[in-house]
């Protein structure tokens, strides 16, 4: 039997001692960041789609997709939510077929 100490730094006790680092190391990425990457995409695809397209965009692809995926008509999610994304769709399109 063994046992092992794991030591890191506590970044919530530095952050309240010293509260101007907070805001340089908490460069977080948007929460579409996940979700993109959830369907397959690499972290560079992701960046890109991210700086070339607003969020509102990119949220209302994921959507219509996932409308797509419930309905069970998707072979590749990852390649209909590059299309979706490129194409502006709308997922109030989706909701009524």
């Amino acid at each position: 039997m063994a046992i092992k100490f794991i030591i890191s730094n506590n970044k919530s006790y530095e952050f309240r001692n010293n509260p101007e680092k907070e805001n340089r190391d908490s460069k977080r990425s948007p929460p579409i960041h996940g979700v993109l990457k959830d369907f397959g995409l690499s972290t560079r695809i992701v960046n890109q789609l991210i700086k070339e397209n607003t969020e509102q965009i990119l949220e209302d692809a994921v959507k219509a997709v996932d409308i797509q995926l419930s309905k069970g008509q998707v072979r590749n999610a990852k390649a209909m939510l590059l299309i979706a994304i490129k194409e502006y769709w709308h997922p109030d399109k989706y909701k009524q077929r």
